[in-house]
């Protein structure tokens, strides 16, 4: 019981990263858009 616990806490862990790792590419890429682009 416990050890399946423990990686659905390690599966939830790294899909959370992967989420906040996609949110930052997008946000950078975006704002470097907005700095080339927008002058």
């Amino acid at each position: 019981m416990d050890d399946r616990k423990a990686q659905q806490r390690a599966a939830n862990r790294r899909l959370g990263w992967i989420l906040l790792s996609v949110v930052v590419v997008f946000f950078l890429g975006f704002f470097a858009k907005m700095k080339f682009l927008g002058g």
